[in-house]
């Protein structure tokens, strides 16, 4: 697929990926930001610092089970709103070369990225707890630090060397992922013009100084839901409820219910990224890995499907993606029976992707009367909805599909939920 019609374009052929939340809260193995939601004070914060060493750091075991599993791209937190950052910065000493470990993380990362041609995107905070320079007054995902140290330009100087930084001493970087610029609705354009200029194969979200490349749902989004995207849009979900980093005692999310979240985007036009997160040694944690075999084991089998064009058909708790000749259903939540019941299309035979089995069809509705007059439907019968209580069902259908719209143009990226709404649908 093609829309920028540029070196940007890999963003559309890449579709899935991960998003990794790493840096000095990690050491604490509570949340990414211990510092605010625990109420921590900068001094006992940086005690980690004597002490945080990813001695297992491997770049290429990540790799190898992000490529193993699907995943054909990589963000990774360069600065988070603590402001510590995981590369050689010279425009502050806040950073992971004053640790045991004393290696650039970002540079071993984009050296193995390049190795195996996999696309680096680079996430940055606007917000920063640390540098004194930051208007840090109480706004969303802010603390409070000392008003007369405050100031945006000269912090704006420092976000700008940082990003040349990021930009000129890693080789090729393939996105940047803006977070939490809240500190004015005034666009300033010269940010991104600076990544564009020295990373021209960048693509860059919406969160940043300016509307950006694509827009950004995190977790669950409801709004306008069953409807497809018409703007670039990357969507982003956890694999635990409590943090994007790791956590000790996190609370993770069902297999199935991840699954269902990624096809309710994924099949709706969107890329995703999955949230998974390293332990404080650096390898990714037992519970990352296991969450990312285990959807990518779901996304071989039905991955083609997801990737296909979105087809826009009115329905209940499932989305469909396909062409004039193939349709593919994603339940978003479990059956309760063992049958599926959908408008009359001419179908001429049904499988389920899960597993390849062929599955039977009616055109007699559920509770037939023959005595009644009910409109003819398509109802596919012998679901196996025990097997897969816990996994996002992909059922395919083939036949003549020509009277149904599929979904084609994207437009420019406007707002953070480039989504189709009712008003505009036709």
């Amino acid at each position: 697929m093609k829309f920028f019609n540029d070196q940007r374009d890999w963003f559309f052929d890449a579709r899935y990926g991960m998003i990794v939340h790493f840096g000095l809260y990690t050491f604490y193995e509570k949340q990414e930001q211990v510092l605010w939601r625990y109420g921590m004070t900068y001094t006992e914060y940086n005690k980690a610092i004597s002490q945080f060493n990813p001695s297992a750091f491997n770049p290429r075991e990540w790799l190898d089970i992000a490529q193993a599993n699907g995943m054909r791209y990589i963000v990774i937190t360069a600065k988070h709103h603590d402001g510590f950052c995981l590369w050689d910065t010279k425009c502050t000493d806040y950073n992971i070369m004053r640790t045991p470990y004393g290696k650039d993380i970002i540079g071993l990362l984009a050296d193995e990225c390049h190795r195996r041609e996999f696309p680096l995107v680079i996430y940055y905070s606007v917000v920063d707890w640390h540098h004194p320079n930051y208007p840090n007054i109480g706004r969303s995902h802010e603390i409070k630090t000392p008003v007369k140290y405050h100031d945006v330009k000269k912090y704006m100087a420092f976000v700008k060397a940082q990003i040349t930084e990021l930009c000129t001493n890693y080789g090729q970087i393939d996105g940047f992922w803006w977070d939490m610029n809240v500190m004015s609705k005034q666009k300033n354009r010269s940010f991104n013009a600076l990544i564009r200029r020295l990373q021209p194969t960048a693509v860059i979200n919406n969160r940043g100084f300016d509307e950006g490349d694509f827009s950004t749902p995190e977790r669950t989004f409801t709004e306008n839901s069953l409807l497809p995207f018409t703007t670039p849009t990357e969507a982003c979900e956890a694999i635990g409820v409590g943090s994007w980093a790791y956590r000790k005692d996190e609370d993770y999310i069902a297999y199935g219910a991840l699954e269902s979240h990624i096809a309710s985007y994924m099949a709706l036009g969107t890329n995703f990224v999955l949230g998974v997160a390293p332990c404080a040694d650096g390898q990714l944690s037992p519970k990352s890995c296991e969450y990312i075999k285990t959807l990518g084991n779901w996304y071989r089998r039905v991955g083609a499907a997801l990737r296909a064009t979105p087809v826009q058909i009115k329905g209940v708790d499932y989305v469909m993606t396909g062409d004039e000749h193939t349709l593919n259903v994603f339940l978003l939540k479990p059956l309760r029976v063992s049958t599926l019941q959908l408008p009359k299309l001419n179908v001429e035979s049904a499988k389920l992707l899960n597993d390849g089995r062929p599955l039977s069809l009616t055109s007699e509705p559920i509770g037939y009367n023959k005595n009644v007059r009910q409109r003819p439907v398509t109802r596919i019968r012998e679901i196996p909805v025990n097997e897969y209580a816990n996994e996002c069902m992909v059922i395919q259908l083939k036949g003549d599909f020509k009277q149904l719209r599929s979904f084609g143009k994207l437009t420019k990226c406007k707002s953070w939920f480039g989504h189709l709404s009712a008003k505009n649908k036709e």
